[in-house]
């Protein structure tokens, strides 16, 4: 049976590893750390490209399915594992801006509704088809699921920086000296892609975000609300959080207290009620940046036997189902 080792254990990653499990494969998924503990669980789970007629169209096609898919996948989960993921249609409301013509082709152009409405004599573009999921809990069900597919999973393991100079990959060492052996490998590994393949250390980097969590209240938000480069969302059991800010500081986990403090009044510009409700936790988790905002989805063009999932920035939860179907095609066009 074919060998295949994701590297990686984030959404993007763990999605990408079911795939290939399912396709029959034999599959190990391998983490520096813990499945799911870096940025796929400190994501917002908006299960839509904000403001997406400021990017590429590739981008919204990468986006376009992932509330069906999260939805399918939810029931999935729930049903083998028992976890909840907490899928939810919410809907969001966008504060309106001068935007308003690139909006309206973007959506004519992708057959994609957009309403107005008007809140607190506010006006608010309306996107009734927005999704969320929540990460963590996402990432927990997928874990489960994994070990309920037999997929092999290596925690607390650091691969090397690849230096083989043959062009198909054998073994692959770890900082532990185990070798990895498969006879395929997926790059998952997000804003630390460059550290293991340094072909692209100029091409995939860290961009930290701070999100912030507000202690438990009787506010019941029904949609997200996104503004002014900020967005405010509540999980189904209530917690209400915030988010986000983009910041090139390589891997620092430093508290950025000013930024907590912005976050903290643009959330409370978004809902002034959140005016009285004081902050419980705050966190931050590190997006795989990309110079086009545009994930690498491919095979490497020198390693025969290597592939790339990685880059997705700011969408990693939105485009893992998809992404995951690609990197999956592309293995099974190599005759896998």
């Amino acid at each position: 049976m074919i060998i295949i080792v994701v590297i990686g254990g984030g959404v993007v990653g763990g999605l990408s590893a079911i795939n290939l499990k399912d396709k029959g494969f034999q599959v190990t998924i391998l983490d520096q750390s813990e499945i799911g503990q870096e940025s796929s669980s400190a994501a917002a789970g908006i299960l839509f490209p904000l403001l997406p007629w400021d990017y590429d169209d590739s981008i919204y096609q990468l986006c376009m399915n992932s509330d069906r898919s999260y939805e399918s996948l939810s029931k999935r989960l729930i049903d083998e594992t028992g976890c909840d993921p907490e899928f939810k249609k919410s809907g969001m409301l966008l504060k309106q801006k001068n935007d308003r013509q690139l909006m309206s082709e973007w959506s004519t152009r992708n057959n994609f509704n957009i309403e107005e409405r008007k809140l607190d004599n506010n006006p608010y573009f309306y996107f009734p088809e927005v999704c969320q999921i929540s990460p963590s809990k996402l990432m927990k069900a997928l874990k489960k699921l994994m070990v309920n597919l037999k997929i092999e999973i290596i925690e607390n393991c650091k691969l090397t920086p690849i230096k083989s100079e043959n062009k198909k990959i054998f073994e692959w060492p770890s900082n532990n000296n185990q070798l990895i052996s498969a006879d395929f490998y997926v790059i998952a590994t997000g804003a630390w892609t460059g550290l293991i393949h340094q072909k692209f250390l100029d091409h995939i980097y860290p961009v930290r975000g701070q999100m912030i969590q507000f202690k438990k209240n009787d506010i019941e938000l029904p949609h997200i609300f996104y503004g002014d480069n900020s967005y405010v969302l509540q999980r189904k059991d209530g917690v209400i959080l915030a988010g986000s800010t983009r910041e090139n500081v390589g891997f620092s986990k430093a508290i950025n207290r000013e930024a907590i403090s912005m976050l903290q009044k643009k959330a409370q510009n978004l809902v002034p009620k959140l005016k009285d409700i004081e902050l419980e936790k705050h966190w931050t988790g590190f997006r795989p940046g990309t110079n086009e905002n545009l994930p690498f989805i491919m095979k490497d063009n020198f390693y025969e036997n290597l592939f790339i999932n990685s880059g997705h920035y700011r969408y990693g939860i939105t485009m893992a189902p998809e992404s995951a179907n690609r990197i999956t095609e592309l293995i099974m066009q190599e005759g896998a």
